[in-house]
């Protein structure tokens, strides 16, 4: 055991149970029907594998929902696979579903709500996801020390979340409820960014987080924190440990540095009276900030109603009401005019954990991903390798 820049690395003789498990990434939800394509197709249904093709022919494959289970229709087959139950996986090389670029091992699996719809959810080891992630959470142009930072942030996101979500369907979204997968990102980009992603990868190859009590650090991280980042209570009333609140000016040479949007006075009403359910011509009366984290942070606003009603919404139910895109972060400023809402504000993201922009300023500085890792996460967080 070293200690390595206030981190310590620790070799393991062997991988905890975890590390052997499959990641199972839901990549299309509550789907009636699909098409899947691509070559020397199988479907494995209980254990048994069937073919269905064979190199060189590409097949398609339409798969649909019923009561009685999944079928399987294709003018390929002499005739379809019918009732072949509510869990199949089919595998396959260069797999296409509905023309998205999918990984060769994908479940579908019927919903016990609806019977007439299914999940498609990919099967894969954790870091061949992690091919899908890197080039999608962090542009592979940027230095590599930043984007090795950015693996072993997603990988130890990845495990914190098999971990919470064992035994269930799946253990992770493939959009930004947890993590962006598009495996087109890195299958499609050139030779030369296709090495860097994969580098980052193999230079981290088993290297995630713990904080002090040996637990999976989930490694939250966003694109620019503004100046400061944020604990994770703040954002989500969340009591998860190894939270840390940084300044951080390095971040101020992103695009999002400072921002500034407005919305007519008629469309803020309709969206927020929509989600506090109240009548669609009841007139806002004002909108002000009632309290700030202590990152300076927006924290609660109040909204006061033509009829006297006063109603508290957090700034990350406002920035989800309004569009994450339009209010970008939590540091900003309101002002309601007779006709508009005025916001002005500075970041991108809810700010916990690394900041991209943040990352990349500092490898451009020299900074080796354990150093970062070490200014966003504190001294304290434990990187481990698995062998």
């Amino acid at each position: 055991m070293r200690l390595l820049g206030g981190i310590i690395l620790s070799l393991f003789l062997s991988w905890p149970v975890f590390g052997q498990d499959q990641v199972r990434v839901r990549i299309k939800r509550n789907i009636d029907q699909v098409t899947l394509a691509g070559f020397d197709l199988a479907v494995s249904l209980k254990g048994q594998k069937t073919r269905l093709s064979h190199l060189p022919k590409r097949m398609a494959l339409h798969l649909v929902p019923s009561e009685n289970g999944l079928s399987v229709y294709s003018k390929d087959l002499p005739e379809p696979l019918l009732n072949l139950g509510f869990k199949v996986v089919v595998s396959g090389e260069m797999m296409h579903l509905n023309g998205q670029l999918v990984p060769e091992n994908i479940e579908f699996s019927i919903n016990a709500s609806s019977r007439l719809r299914m999940d498609a959810i990919a099967l894969l080891p954790l870091e061949k996801y992690l091919e899908g992630v890197i080039p999608s959470e962090m542009p592979a142009s940027w230095p590599l020390e930043a984007l090795k930072a950015q693996a072993v942030a997603s990988r130890s996101y990845a495990m914190s979340m098999l971990e919470d979500r064992r035994g269930r369907p799946f253990h992770l979204e493939s959009s930004v409820e947890d993590q962006v997968y598009n495996l087109s990102n890195h299958l499609n980009a050139d030779q030369g960014t296709k090495n860097k992603i994969l580098k980052a990868i193999e230079e981290t190859r088993g290297e995630y987080l713990k904080d002090n009590e040996g637990h999976t650090l989930k490694a939250y991280y966003h694109a620019d924190c503004g100046g400061q980042t944020e604990l994770p209570k703040s954002v989500w009333n969340s009591s998860e440990p190894g939270g840390v609140m940084v300044k951080d000016s390095h971040s101020s040479f992103s695009p999002n540095g400072s921002w500034k949007w407005h919305m007519d006075r008629g469309q803020l009403r309709r969206e927020l009276n929509g989600y506090l359910g109240l009548a669609k011509d009841l007139k806002i009366k004002d909108l002000t900030v009632a309290g700030h984290t202590g990152s300076g942070r927006v924290d609660q606003l109040k909204v006061s109603f033509a009829n006297g009603e006063n109603h508290q919404l957090s700034a990350q139910v406002f920035r989800e009401v309004l569009g994450f895109n339009k209010v970008k972060s939590a540091y900003f400023k309101v002002q309601l005019s007779e006709a508009e809402l005025f916001v002005e504000g500075r970041g991108h993201g809810h700010g916990v954990g690394l900041c991209q922009y943040g990352a990349k300023y500092l490898a451009k500085r020299g900074q080796s991903y354990r150093q970062i890792l070490q200014h966003y996460y504190g001294e304290k967080k434990i990187l481990t390798r698995l062998l």
